[in-house]
């Protein structure tokens, strides 16, 4: 996929409540990350706790 398919997907996904971000709670600020957290925000901190972020 082109980064900016990637970059609309994103801000749909956060515009509609998600949050997405890196493993360790970073957000996602280009294409290039590719191992990301995507959740609706309620659980976030606590799965990327599980996934060795923090």
């Amino acid at each position: 996929m082109a980064p900016w398919d990637i970059s609309a997907g994103q801000l749909i996904f956060e515009e509609a409540g998600g949050r997405l971000t890196d493993l360790t709670g970073t957000r996602v600020g280009s294409a290039a990350t590719t191992d990301v957290v995507a959740t609706n925000g309620g659980v976030h901190d606590e799965l990327t706790a599980v996934l060795g972020g923090h």
